[in-house]
């Protein structure tokens, strides 16, 4: 083929636009690599969004308006769902840029628009991973699989076999948090006793039971994740404001 200079003007442009985009991307990748990011999983209704809000200092509400006030928000394609008892439908991040810390907000695992598939990708790029489960519950097969399979990336155990593992997996920062703790710690006739109720369900979701054919997380990984227990924010259905005081203490030490 014979190039004209027009040709090779046109090209020139093309070259020009594509070294452009590549300048953005790179630009941007490099700007989210100064940030930690925490991606967080947990079943619907777990916390996620509150515990983001928490720590962000803000409510689902002022998330709401924020999300739907930004230039490329479509209010006819795209679908805001943030609020006291609704399921995140969406994805979002937050920069918090003090501290150079990125929350990463994902649906639950679990829920009905959305195959936990399409989550996995997102353990990808957290630095550390925040896993939820709700204190009023037991530690749940979709909750279990998704470690396993997604978090830990592990490969199931060969037929035959009686251990499920097949090798440990990857070095990935695991933080489990108990949410709603408060819920059922005033279940108990003092501190001392939601003390041991704690240690005991921090020990069967790390190591289970073998007579209860559940070996627990901890072996999934090379590193044994940390258990805590935290109190997100309730909020009030109607204003949004939150009715107690949350405690993260242990979130964030």
């Amino acid at each position: 083929r014979v190039l004209f200079r027009s040709d090779f003007k046109s090209l020139a442009h093309e070259l020009a636009d594509a070294a452009s985009s590549l300048d953005y991307l790179f630009a941007d990748f490099s700007n989210r690599l100064s940030y930690f990011t925490l991606v967080f999983f947990g079943a619907v209704s777990a916390g996620k969004t509150s515990m983001i809000c928490d720590l962000a200092g803000t409510t689902p509400r002022s998330l709401t308006e924020i999300i739907a006030g930004q230039s490329g928000y479509n209010v006819l394609e795209d679908y805001v769902s943030i609020g006291p008892n609704v399921a995140t439908r969406n994805l979002y991040e937050i920069l918090i840029e003090k501290s150079r810390i990125r929350l990463v907000d994902v649906p639950g695992i679990g829920g009905v628009v959305h195959s936990n598939e399409t989550l996995a990708p997102f353990v990808n790029i957290a630095d550390c991973v925040i896993f939820l489960l709700n204190a009023g519950s037991d530690i749940m097969k979709d909750d279990d699989d998704f470690l396993f399979t997604h978090v830990a990336a592990l490969r199931s155990a060969e037929a035959g076999r009686p251990d499920r593992v097949s090798e440990r997996g990857v070095d990935k920062r695991v933080l489990v948090v108990i949410n709603k703790w408060g819920s059922v710690s005033k279940n108990y006739i003092s501190d001392a006793f939601s003390e041991k109720a704690f240690e005991t369900k921090k020990e069967w979701i790390l190591h289970g039971r073998q007579d209860l054919n559940f070996k627990g997380i901890a072996g999934y990984f090379q590193k044994q994740p940390e258990v805590v227990r935290a109190d997100t924010s309730v909020r009030d259905f109607e204003t949004g404001a939150p009715v107690n005081t949350p405690d993260l203490s242990q979130v964030i030490a």
